[in-house]
């Protein structure tokens, strides 16, 4: 319970400090402008980052304690954070910055007694590093891996995509190897990053900026020689799969500036992402390859995480052959992506007038989605053999929050509602994955998969009738989450099959997904929707015993 509070806590932090944030940022001018070298059109505020830091420390500082280890982490990730957001809002050279990933490196290693010993079987025998050889490595290795999640953070979504993979992978390995600290930093870190990129999803409205990819990448490193080099029976090398390809295009990018007599330091569009965009690829395309990229090397590290060591660094390099030499050698020969749009033009462009909004197949829909989600939340409220005291005073409020934003504006209404609909069915969901009620079999069970199906439907079926062009989007993050709702049914953890899991984590992507549509297609009227709330409210709180 205690890490899916974590999880909670830092995504909701995240999500109330980061409009908070953009306010301040625009009004002090604290903002990145566009140039001929990035992609953004307009100028973002890039103190997302400091939102990410504050959500995933905080909760991590409350919970770990003072040992040696969370005590050397949060001083090096702490010091990188001051300087990124120094960057951010005044800029720092290169030089700075590296002093910094240094230290930040030189306390985990000298305090927390974070070294690189083993390369396991890499180096004949049992060999172990030299003191004076395992220090210089590993604070080269830190450093390498945090300035290149700081490198690859050119993209809307792609480092903070990138890094959540990545921190995915790094739970469950900490779960395998039964390390609570590992588990905790590594679910704040996906929750905050959850909530970050509901804001840089593009087009993003706000960036993390070298504070959030600074910390981001060191936070990751961490983990993975923490994990790796401290237990025995994971494999030391697996972190280059984890990180080694934001590190392959760091590399790949410096030795291409030093072969055309620049300085490797020097800001250029040299990296993978700039030449998936100059292969004619949109923005979203280019995340979407990466994102899979990224997949490939984060699932085949979980997968080899008890193999031998040089199947480990075989399988890498077989990955970076297949996967990303191929878009390096297309750049290269000058290859281009053409997009066949005669299917937009022609027949859509048709299909759409035919059939948007004349016929009432349209109402039909549009009606079963507005009035699917308050009967699904109301159907789940009913179905956990007990609520909890704390759910029913949650409810309470939530019942006040509503009838405080009947009184408000549009823009109001709407961001209490989101809260409503997305933070109250997960904490129900938890309480039914824990006992349904003794009535609650499977032909119900069967019931309310079906109305989520049909709900499910009725939404798709809105996207493709309506004419609204401001409404719901599919972006990389959402491949993200299914991604991981196909993965989640097998994890090995007998958590997931007691606690049905994956037909409960399921339901809830649905859900959020309709819900998504239902409040893009209200247009800021979302008024009606909260007082179909009420009821499902209600019964929490009379069930919660607060009544």
């Amino acid at each position: 319970m205690v890490y899916f509070t974590t999880l909670l806590l830092s995504m909701f932090i995240t999500l109330g400090l980061i409009p908070i944030l953009y306010r301040a940022a625009m009004s002090l001018n604290a903002v990145d402008y566009p140039n001929e070298r990035k992609v953004h059109a307009a100028p973002t505020p890039r103190v997302g980052g400091f939102a990410i830091a504050v959500a995933v420390l905080l909760p991590f500082a409350l919970q770990s304690g003072f040992a040696p280890i969370p005590a050397a982490f949060l001083v090096g990730a702490c010091l990188l954070v001051v300087v990124g957001v120094i960057d951010d809002l005044h800029g720092l050279g290169h030089r700075v910055k590296f002093f910094a990933q240094i230290a930040a490196s030189l306390i985990v290693i000298l305090w927390g007694h974070l070294q690189i010993t083993s390369l396991g079987d890499c180096l004949p025998g049992t060999y172990q590093l030299w003191f004076w050889l395992s220090i210089p490595l590993t604070v080269l290795v830190m450093v390498a891996a945090t300035n290149a999640v700081n490198l690859i953070d050119g993209l809307d979504g792609l480092a903070g995509g990138i890094m959540l993979q990545i921190f995915v992978c790094l739970s469950l390995l900490g779960y395998c190897c039964g390390d609570p600290y590992s588990m905790l930093l590594s679910v704040a870190c996906i929750g905050a990053i959850l909530g970050f990129l509901r804001f840089n999803t593009h087009p993003a409205s706000i960036f993390m900026g070298d504070a959030g990819s600074l910390f981001l990448g060191f936070s990751g490193i961490f983990l993975s020689l923490h994990l790796t080099q401290d237990n025995e029976t994971i494999s030391p090398v697996l972190p280059l799969l984890l990180l080694g390809f934001p590190v392959l295009d760091t590399v790949v990018v410096m030795v291409e500036r030093l072969v055309n007599g620049a300085s490797p330091f020097k800001a250029d569009k040299r990296h993978f992402h700039h030449k998936l965009m100059r292969m004619g690829l949109y923005h979203c395309e280019a995340v979407f390859i990466l994102y899979g990229i990224q997949a490939v090397f984060v699932s085949t590290a979980y997968l080899l995480r008890f193999y031998s060591d040089w199947i480990i660094v075989w399988a890498f390099l077989f990955l970076v052959l297949v996967l990303v030499c191929p878009f390096y050698c297309g750049e290269a020969f000058g290859a281009r992506v053409r997009h066949d749009r005669f299917m937009d033009r022609v027949f859509k462009k048709w299909l759409r007038r035919t059939i948007r909004e004349r016929f009432l197949a349209i109402k039909i829909v549009h009606k079963v989605t507005e009035y699917g989600v308050p009967l699904i939340l109301l159907f789940t409220v009913l179905l956990p053999a007990e609520i909890p005291f704390w759910l029913g005073v949650i409810s309470g409020i939530l019942l006040c929050g509503l009838a405080a934003a009947s009184i408000c504006s549009g823009i109001w209404a709407e961001r209490v509602l989101r809260l409503m609909l997305y933070g109250l069915l997960p904490l129900v969901l938890y309480q039914a994955a824990l006992q349904v009620m003794p009535w609650a079999g499977k032909l119900v069970i069967n019931s309310y998969a079906l109305v989520h199906m049909l709900v499910a439907l009725a939404a798709v079926m809105v996207l493709n009738l309506t004419r609204r062009k401001k409404g719901f989007k599919a972006t990389p993050t959402d491949f993200l989450i299914v991604c991981f709702a196909v993965i989640l049914p097998f994890l090995p953890m007998p958590e997931i099959e007691t606690l049905h899991l994956h037909f409960w984590g399921t339901c809830l992507i649905v859900y959020f997904f309709v819900v998504e549509v239902l409040v893009g297609e209200l247009r800021g009227n979302v008024k009606p929707l909260g007082f179909t709330l009420v009821p499902a409210l209600s019964v929490l709180a009379v069930r919660g015993g607060i009544v």
